[in-house]
């Protein structure tokens, strides 16, 4: 029956102990809050003992040394963020089945910071990848930091739409126009500005 509805039956053990109907409520909101906030902080110290432990183990014991830049730019630390987040995005239908709006911030909260973990991620890969490069004879003659500086603004701003496209409720795609609709009218306003550089 716990497994089925745990916030039901949380919430008959404070009824039945004489707490009143609001107050029973609140309580079973908090210890539902506190048993996902549990399982989520104990997956993050499961996910960073196995990156910390068995990754850097793997990572030190291989003649490679590429995968050492990863290491260093804690591309895998980093990734170890996901399990937590994932834990609370998984659990949160289970845990707040019986409190939908508090079940939709959740959700959006816990969506808003698996895309900023991602755009983490992609950063410090990115920078491993250009740190790679930068170890090769080709990069002595032909410097890509330019571009890597233009991937990670990509990267940053495809973040941002969809932070402000799940907060706002609006499609990506219309925030795309709307940018692009924008970024024409600048242009045109100034056309002579950017002619003259």
């Amino acid at each position: 029956m716990f497994l089925d509805n745990p916030s039901s039956w949380i919430k008959d053990i404070f009824i039945n102990s004489g707490i009143g109907q609001d107050l029973s409520s609140a309580l079973t909101l908090l210890s539902m809050a506190g048993v996902v906030a549990l399982l989520s902080w104990l997956s993050n110290l499961i996910a960073k003992a196995i990156i910390l432990r068995v990754v850097t183990r793997i990572v030190k014991k291989s003649s490679s040394k590429y995968d050492d830049v990863f290491l260093e730019y804690k591309v895998f630390t980093k990734l170890s963020h996901f399990a937590p987040v994932l834990v609370i995005w998984f659990l949160a239908g289970w845990a707040f089945k019986a409190y939908p709006v508090w079940f939709i911030v959740v959700h959006k909260v816990t969506y808003i910071y698996l895309v900023l973990i991602g755009m983490l991620v992609m950063n410090s890969f990115i920078d491993a990848w250009h740190a790679i490069y930068n170890m090769l004879p080709i990069s002595q003659h032909r410097h890509i930091k330019g571009y890597v500086q233009l991937v990670k603004i990509i990267v940053y701003l495809i973040a941002g739409l969809i932070v402000v496209s799940v907060i706002f409720k609006k499609e990506v795609s219309t925030l795309v126009a709307g940018l692009g609709a924008m970024a024409a009218v600048l242009i045109l306003v100034f056309k002579d500005t950017l002619l003259g550089l």
